[in-house]
C-alpha cells in the first residue's frame, strides 16, 4: 500500500492555520471581554456613587453647593470606579500570560524621550484646536451644538485649583494611563503595534463620552501610544497626559484671574512657545528617526488579518454593550 503524504500536507496546514487562528481570536476576545467589563463595571459603579450621594441629604447638598466636595468626590470616583475594574482585567488577563509587567521601567533614551514628551504636548494642543473646529463647523453647518460635562472646580481659590491640579491632572494622567496604555495597549501588542495603538485609542476615546472630548482623545491617544512604545515607558505617557492637563488647569485659574484680553494674550503666547518647541523637537526626532513608524513591530502574531482583529476586539458582548452605553451617554451632549 502506499501513502500520498505530500497530497495532504496542504490540508492538514490549512486546519492548523484555521485551528491557530481561532486560538488567537479567543485571546482577542477575552483582552476585549475583560476591557468592555471594566468600562461596563466604571459606568455601573459611576452610577451606583451617583445614587447613593443622592439619597444622603447631607453629602448630596454639599455635592452640589461644594466645589471642593465634589472635586474629591471626583477623585474618589476616578480611583475606585475606573481604576479597580480596569486594575481586575489586568489582573485576569496576565494571569493567562496575555499581558506582561507594566512598562514603568526608565526610557530607551532619555534624550528621545524628553523630545517625544515636548511632541506630544504639541500634538495635544493641535488636536484641542482642531477638536475645536470640528464642534464650531457642525454647530455651524448642522445647528448641532456638542457640549461636553460642566466644570464645576472653583479655579478663584487655592484649594479649588489644588484639588483641581490633582483630580483634573495628575490622577487621570496615573489611572487613565495605566488603564489605557497600561493594560489594553500592552495586552494588543502581539497583534501589531499599529493595531494595539488604534484599538487603545478607541477605548481611551469612547471612555470620555461626549463628541466634544472623544475626537481630541483618539489623536492625543494616537501620539501617546507611540510615545510610550517608543521609548518603552509608561511615564512618557504619563507625563504627557499629565502636562496637557495641567495645561488646562492653569488656562481656567488664569480665565478668573486676568482680563479676556490678558487672558487671549497668555493662551496665544503658550501656545506659540508650544509649537515652537515642539517643532524644534519634532525635527530632531525626524532627523534621528527618518522613517517613525518603521519602529513599529509588526507583532508576535501574523496569522490574522486586520479586519479579523479588529471585529475579534469590537464584536464580543462586553464591548459592544459598553460601546452603546457609552453611545447613549454620548448623545446627551448633543443639543440640536
Amino acid at each position: 500500500m502506499q501513502y500520498y503524504y505530500g497530497q495532504n500536507n496542504g490540508y492538514f496546514g490549512y486546519g492548523y492555520e484555521m485551528q491557530q487562528k481561532q486560538s488567537e481570536k479567543r485571546r482577542i476576545a477575552f483582552i476585549s471581554m475583560a476591557c468592555g467589563g471594566a468600562i461596563l463595571a466604571f459606568l455601573g459603579l459611576n452610577l451606583l456613587i451617583g445614587l447613593l450621594i443622592g439619597r444622603i441629604s447631607p453629602v448630596y447638598d454639599s455635592y452640589l453647593n461644594n466645589s471642593d466636595f465634589s472635586e474629591s468626590i471626583g477623585m474618589v470616583i476616578a480611583i475606585f470606579a475606573l481604576l479597580i475594574p480596569f486594575a481586575i482585567a489586568y489582573k485576569l488577563a496576565k494571569n493567562r500570560s496575555y499581558v506582561s509587567e507594566l512598562p514603568l521601567g526608565k526610557p530607551y533614551d532619555k534624550s528621545e524621550m524628553g523630545k517625544l514628551v515636548a511632541v506630544g504636548i504639541m500634538v495635544c494642543i493641535l488636536a484641542t484646536i482642531v477638536t475645536g473646529v470640528f464642534a464650531s463647523a457642525v454647530e455651524a453647518f448642522f445647528g448641532v451644538e456638542l457640549s461636553s460635562p460642566e466644570d464645576t472646580s472653583d479655579y478663584g481659590s487655592v484649594m479649588g485649583v489644588i484639588l483641581s491640579a490633582v483630580g483634573t491632572a495628575a490622577l487621570p494622567a496615573v489611572v487613565e494611563e495605566f488603564c489605557i496604555r497600561g493594560f489594553v495597549l500592552q495586552a494588543l501588542r502581539r497583534y501589531g503595534d499599529v493595531f494595539a495603538i488604534m484599538m487603545s485609542s478607541f477605548v481611551f476615546a469612547i471612555l470620555h463620552g461626549n463628541m466634544i472630548q472623544i475626537p481630541f482623545a483618539f489623536m492625543a491617544g494616537i501620539m501617546i501610544g507611540y510615545a510610550v512604545i517608543k521609548t518603552g515607558t509608561m511615564w512618557t505617557g504619563i507625563i504627557i497626559h499629565f502636562a496637557n492637563n495641567l495645561i488646562a488647569v492653569i488656562q481656567m485659574t488664569l480665565s478668573e484671574m486676568l482680563t479676556d484680553l490678558q487672558f487671549n494674550v497668555f493662551v496665544s503666547a503658550l501656545y506659540i512657545t508650544i509649537f515652537i518647541v515642539g517643532g524644534i523637537c519634532l525635527a530632531f526626532f525626524l532627523k534621528k528617526n527618518p522613517r517613525p513608524v518603521s519602529v513599529l513591530s509588526r507583532g508576535e502574531c501574523n496569522i490574522l488579518r486586520t479586519s479579523e482583529k479588529t471585529s475579534a476586539f469590537l464584536l464580543t458582548v462586553p464591548m459592544i454593550a459598553a460601546i452603546v452605553v457609552l453611545g447613549i451617554e454620548t448623545a446627551f451632549f448633543i443639543n440640536s
